[in-house]
């Protein structure tokens, strides 16, 4: 299969994600060491909510450089991580990541592929129906992706909400 751009510039954007992963992971087990954030984890594990200002004075607090601390919230800003998944990474977490991204990553890329392609209306799929039963091959093969995107789309969506493993 010829890699177009979009495969390219998303396979970049990908492993860049996995290297600022990585670069999180680094820091939370240089955090998870100090006995500040240690008890935060405990804290949280308690049923107490993280809120950013806790988590700047618990960071404050522990022996990490100023640069590691914006470097720290940066990372978890730009990866969308809460504190939740931060209290997760242990020190197989990365190579665990990384496996899953690895063994889905056609599936990643097609998620990405269809994401933002339109859905058929209620009158766009009436007249492709109306075309089907006319012999329209091509208006049958149409409908057949358009549905296979609909069910991907509700599927990543229900996967991302939690509702499947």
């Amino acid at each position: 299969m010829k890699k177009t751009k979009n495969n390219y510039l998303n396979d970049l954007a990908s492993e860049a994600v996995i290297d600022k992963a990585s670069q999180l992971h680094e820091i939370v087990i240089k955090l998870r060491k100090t006995e500040p954030f240690s008890k935060l984890i405990t804290f949280y594990q308690a049923g107490n909510e993280i809120t950013d200002d806790v988590l700047d004075e618990v960071l404050n607090q522990t022996d990490l450089s100023r640069d590691e601390i914006d470097q720290f919230k940066q990372l978890k800003d730009d990866l969308e991580i809460d504190f939740q998944e931060i209290t997760k990474m242990d020190e197989d977490w990365v190579n665990q990541s990384h496996k899953s991204y690895h063994k889905n990553k056609d599936l990643y890329f097609y998620y990405n592929q269809i994401k933002n392609f339109p859905l058929l209306t209620s009158a766009e799929e009436i007249e492709l129906a109306k075309r089907i039963e006319k012999g329209d091959l091509e208006a049958k093969k149409r409908l057949k992706v358009l549905n296979r995107m609909m069910i991907s789309q509700i599927l990543a969506i229900m996967k991302y909400k939690g509702c499947m493993q």
